[in-house]
């Protein structure tokens, strides 16, 4: 199947409870450095 987002071939879901993230935020900082990592991969597959 298909990604949402074109260049990828696959979409990421992440669940979580709101109380997962309400302290230390470990879920933000995840989806964040994930989205910092596919960026890097979608920069190294342009060359």
């Amino acid at each position: 199947m298909a990604s949402i987002i074109q260049e990828y071939n696959y979409d990421i879901f992440i669940s979580y409870r709101q109380k997962d993230n309400k302290y230390d935020s470990w879920v933000t900082e995840f989806v964040d450095n994930l989205k910092k990592e596919l960026g890097i991969i979608k920069i190294r597959n342009q060359f």
